[in-house]
Parts: structure tokens; sequence; C-alpha cells
């Protein structure tokens, strides 16, 4: 009987284990990067357009775009 028990439940168990394992590492990928590199790796795999990947680096003020401002002297 208690084998029954662990043959189905053990599958369960390693899916839960796995899926933990995934989203803390993707947390722990997320957290290092800066706001301009997370708009960098959003335009990459194409989820935003090259004008909103424009005006996010403006609005960050990476220099990068219309609006940026590498070249003001503070």
């Amino acid at each position: 009987m208690w084998l029954l028990i662990v043959i189905l439940w053990a599958p369960w168990a390693a899916l839960v284990t796995w899926l933990a394992r995934e989203v803390l590492r993707g947390k722990r990928v997320n957290a290092d990067a800066s706001a301009d590199e997370l708009a960098r790796r959003a335009y990459a795999r194409g989820e935003i357009t090259r004008e909103r990947f424009m005006e996010m680096l403006a609005d960050l003020g990476s220099g990068a775009g219309s609006g940026g401002r590498s070249g003001d002297v503070v």
C-alpha cells in the first residue's frame, strides 16, 4: 500500500520541486539586471517594438534615443 502512495505522490513532489527552482532561478537572473538591461532583453525577445524600446531608453536616461541626455553636462 505504501508503495502505491509513493508511486502516486513522487511525480507531483518532483514537479513542485522543479517548478519552485525554475521560478527562483528566474528571479535571481532578473534581480541583478538594470532597467535598461531588462528593456534590451524584452526588445531582443520581440516583446516590445523598436519605438517602445527607444522610448524606454530615453525615459531611463541611458542616452540612446531622441530623448537621451548622454551629452548633457551637469
